[in-house]
Formats: structure tokens, sequence, C-alpha cells
């Protein structure tokens, strides 16, 4: 899925909700002094450097950051706060410039069991969506 504003980005991750046990957090470029950690810290992620194959992604990314969290509605309020997933805006040289405070982190949404129910893979603008997850 792709294309999606701010609003229906927002409304996709409310609707994965009901099914949601582990929020994990990719920080392609390292999570130091990343806006999103320090709005969490209140929260005890596990905490793993170098990222495999995952949804999006073909190949692993060792210089990745991930943050595995139990689901926690602040998680939801800072990624809003943030401004969502990710907004594209052309500038006059036609080039793509993101516009929330999320950067380059990915965000998949877990069932109890660790399976995918939803991510996002911020630097192709995507959002994907497992059938049985589709609203």
């Amino acid at each position: 899925m792709t294309g999606l504003d701010r609003g229906a980005q927002l409304e996709w991750m409310r609707s994965l909700r009901p099914r949601t046990v582990f929020i994990e957090l990719v920080f392609c470029d390292g999570d130091d002094s990343h806006p999103l950690v320090g709005r969490l810290s209140g929260l005890k992620p596990s905490r793993r450097e170098g990222v495999g194959v995952r949804p999006g992604y073909s190949r692993s990314h060792p210089d990745a950051v991930l943050l595995r969290y139990r689901y926690d509605r602040e998680i939801v309020r800072a990624l809003e706060d943030l401004g969502g997933f990710f907004s594209y805006v052309a500038t006059p040289t036609g080039d793509q410039v993101h516009e929330t405070d999320l950067g380059n982190v990915d965000v998949a949404f877990l069932d109890a069991g660790g399976d995918f129910l939803g991510a996002t893979v911020t630097h192709e603008g995507l959002v994907l969506v497992l059938r049985e997850a589709q609203p």
C-alpha cells in the first residue's frame, strides 16, 4: 500500500491495535539521540544491533538498531506526535522531501506469536499489510 496521507497512516496503525502485542522500531541510522527514544524512555524495550531480512528488506542491515516494545499507547501517541510514518512533498526541482520527525525509522506491528501484522518501509514510502490484517 502506498500513497497514504498522514491521516490514513494513523488510521491504519490504529486498525492493527486489537491484534498488536509488540511494536518494533528499526532505526536505520542508529538510535542515538533520536527523539522517539527520548519520548519512550519510560518503557523498557529489548535492543538489538543489526537487523536481518524482514518484510520490505531482502538483505540484512548490520548498522540498524531494532528496539522491540510490548504494545503501549505511549508508542502510538509518540508516532502521531512525530507526524506519522512518512510524508513526502515534491520540491520545485521534483525531488521528494521527507516531512515527519520520525526520520528513517521503520515500524512493525506484531501479534502475540511475533508474526507481522504490518510494517512500514520508510525509505520507500511503503506500508506493508498482510491480507488478513487489512481494515
